[in-house]
């Protein structure tokens, strides 16, 4: 009996990809926002090398930012239950969607693919550690935090 097609080592319309580089979201919502927001968030934008072309990394993130805007308007004023359903009826599906578009970035090629690799890597892992809508506000700004450091590392591209 054949390996189905994804254990055979291609992809349909072209050659074989080598497996992404791995890179584990730094995310735990176990820890206290003062480490996601400052040292955990610094680790994570030096543990991706080179540097990430800003376009795309605003796909990305402008997207994420986008939900926790959405997120912010029907969630204003409600109490935590009310906050949680909210989330899950109409954020969190789209938000787990960004995997899928997370995904094909992973197929990128040229001059910035690994760095871009790894910080898919680095969204799809956090994406998957969120449970609740506290953790997605926290990854979010997590993220954001990330973002920023990658910037002032000089991680970020324009070309």
């Amino acid at each position: 009996m054949s390996r189905p097609y994804h254990q055979q080592g291609g992809h349909r319309g072209g050659a074989p990809t080598s497996p992404p580089p791995k890179v584990t979201a730094l995310f735990d919502p176990s820890k206290p926002d003062r480490e996601l927001y400052d040292s955990l968030a610094e680790q994570q934008a030096d543990s991706i090398s080179g540097e990430v072309n800003s376009s795309q990394l605003r796909r990305y993130f402008g997207e994420l930012k986008g939900l926790y805007n959405q997120y912010r308007a029907i969630t204003a004023g409600a109490d935590d239950p009310t906050r949680q359903q909210r989330y899950a009826d109409r954020i969190e599906p789209r938000f787990k969607m960004l995997r899928s578009k997370i995904a094909y970035g992973r197929r990128q090629s040229g001059r910035q693919a690994e760095a871009l690799k790894m910080f898919c890597g680095f969204l799809d892992d956090g994406i998957q550690k969120v449970n609740d809508a506290t953790q997605f506000e926290r990854f979010v700004l997590h993220v954001e935090a990330v973002v920023g450091f990658m910037y002032g590392n000089g991680k970020v591209s324009k070309s």
